[in-house]
Parts: C-alpha cells; structure tokens; sequence
C-alpha cells in the first residue's frame, strides 16, 4: 500500500535544491512544471529506496510500524498482519484483509531480490538520502525545462554520495 502523497523528503528536495554555482536567482528553486515532472518521474524510484529502510533482510518482510507486508501482499492479498509481543521478540499474524493485489509472481521475485541485494550492503541513512536526491534530480524525465541545472544537482548529489562512500567505507588495502 502506497501511500496518497510522497514522503516529506520528497516534497523538500525539489523546493530547496542544493545550493550550486548557478545565479541565486535560479537556487531558489525550480519551475513548479519542473518540480511535477521530476516528482511523477522518481515517485516508484524514491518508495523502493525508501522502503528498503524498512525492509527485514531477516524474515524478507517489509515492517511498517505495527504492519509486515511480504511479497505474498502483492500477489495474494494477505497481509503479515499486526505484529504483537515485544519490540526483541515480536510474532506475526496472517490476517487476510486486502483483496488480491494482482501482481505476477514473476514481477514480484525481482523486487524481492532488490531489496534484499540494497539492505545488505548496510547503507546509512545519508546514502538512503542521496540516492534519492539522485533519483529525483534526473534530467531524463519527461518535460523538463531546466535540465542542465537538474543535470547538475544530480552530480552533485551522485560526487557527494561517492565521497562519502570513500570516507564511510573505504577499501581494503591491496584492492
């Protein structure tokens, strides 16, 4: 279940982009076509990322407050249900509550293997952050009017992202 309107962080990127060598006059912010398209563009992107946040690696269940959705959810209709028990030790329910998603097995199995392959490389919430601000300032979507700034907010974000994998994460000596 997505859902009605985009996550906080995805409403702020496009209002205040990060600052850059453009004229003040074009930091303030992006033309409201602009920051539409951009938003249309990168909505499915942005709730995979942020949804890997809270994915289990562990039980292969996306756990959302009192709620566990698995990709039974999207193919059955059944919902994990309400968790109980305690925060260490919590059970599951299979409560069928919502009608049949819909989705092919086929579809399903590849997200799985998405969130699975991102959770474990065990990003940090700036790198979560990142890849989303690299995902919404895309050039490539449809009607944008202002893609060279757009082009140079998502390097930015992607050169800003890097660094910080260099320092967070650096490699192994020898490699």
């Amino acid at each position: 279940p997505l859902p009605s309107h985009p996550p906080p962080i995805v409403v702020a990127f496009p209002k205040v982009p990060p600052s850059t060598d453009a004229a003040p006059s074009r930091r303030r912010g992006l033309p409201i076509d602009d920051q539409i398209s951009l938003l249309k563009g990168a909505t499915l992107g942005i709730c995979q990322i942020r949804f890997n946040t809270v994915f289990n690696e562990e039980t292969n269940a996306w756990e959302c407050g009192q709620h566990c959705f698995t990709i039974k959810d999207g193919a059955l209709g059944e919902r994990c249900g309400a968790m109980a028990g305690t925060a260490a030790s919590p059970s599951r329910l299979t409560v069928p509550v919502l009608p049949a998603a819909g989705f092919q097995q086929i579809y399903l199995e590849p997200l799985l293997k998405f969130h699975i392959s991102l959770k474990k490389l065990r990003l940090h919430e700036a790198e979560y952050v990142l890849l989303v601000a690299i995902l919404l300032f895309s050039p490539d979507h449809a009607s944008v009017t202002q893609r060279d700034f757009i082009d140079q907010v998502q390097e930015k974000a992607a050169l800003t992202l890097k660094s910080y994998i260099d320092h967070q994460h650096p490699m192994p000596e020898g490699r």
